[in-house]
């Protein structure tokens, strides 16, 4: 009967000759699924943080005492630095996510001048 497991697991099928072997081997498996999930959960925690540095333009407008519409035309006409993302199951919506650092710029600077910033639409 062919095997089809990789070369580093030949040792481990070695060990589980045994009913110790077994027990160890699942022990062993055990503790790196632990890892496994671990490492899962910081990467999540990475992705959110990321998120949350990032405004939409209805967030950065209650921040900034402005409206939604008023930061989505800063943001078209360069004066403020966003990206557009595109949103939804077909990607078809595009909306803009501007920096938590860009929205402090705004609140103590106001907008910059038009075209100041090279927005990608």
């Amino acid at each position: 009967m062919p095997c089809f497991l990789p070369a580093r697991w030949f040792g481990f099928a070695q060990r589980v000759s045994t009913m110790r072997g077994i027990q160890e081997a699942f022990m062993e498996i055990v503790e790196r699924l632990d890892l496994i999930i671990e490492q899962l959960a910081r990467d999540r925690e990475r992705e959110e943080d990321k998120e949350r540095l990032r405004y939409t333009t209805s967030q950065a407008a209650k921040r900034l005492n402005k409206s939604p519409w008023t930061v989505r035309r800063w943001c078209e006409l360069g004066q403020v630095r966003g990206e557009r993302i595109r949103l939804g199951r077909s990607g078809n919506r595009l909306e803009w996510r501007i920096d938590a650092a860009e929205v402090n710029r705004v609140a103590q600077d106001g907008p910059g001048h038009e075209g100041e910033f090279d927005n990608d639409d």
